[in-house]
């Protein structure tokens, strides 16, 4: 539906590999109806929060979507590792292993 064709079409004209970046672009940035919720429900927070006093708690996002499948949690704590693996896809345990001292990142082909 996101695409604007029939699974038939999209079949037809969609290679794997293209259907693969659509994966992965959202994984990394979701679209669709539970994302525009919680989008409205982070503006309901931030003016709830902006209003509120200080004897009660603050809200979150899911405080006004519950419907939406997100849930409140605390931030947690990312590796070096874990960030490098997903935003670069690099793996530095590997590279520590060949006794890698410095990565250098270059954009582009």
């Amino acid at each position: 539906m996101a695409l604007g064709m029939s699974v038939r079409r999209t079949m037809h004209e969609v290679s794997s590999a293209e259907y693969a970046d659509w994966v992965a672009l959202f994984t990394l940035e979701p679209w669709g109806g539970h994302i525009d919720d919680l989008r409205a429900g982070s503006l309901m927070s931030l003016i709830y929060n902006l209003n509120r006093s200080s004897e009660v708690s603050e809200a979150c996002a899911a405080d006004f979507t519950p419907w939406s499948g997100w849930h409140r949690s605390e931030p947690r704590a990312r590796s070096a590792e874990e960030i490098a693996a997903n935003a670069f896809g690099i793996n530095l345990p590997e590279l520590k292993s060949r006794g890698e001292q410095q990565i250098v990142l270059r954009r582009g082909g």
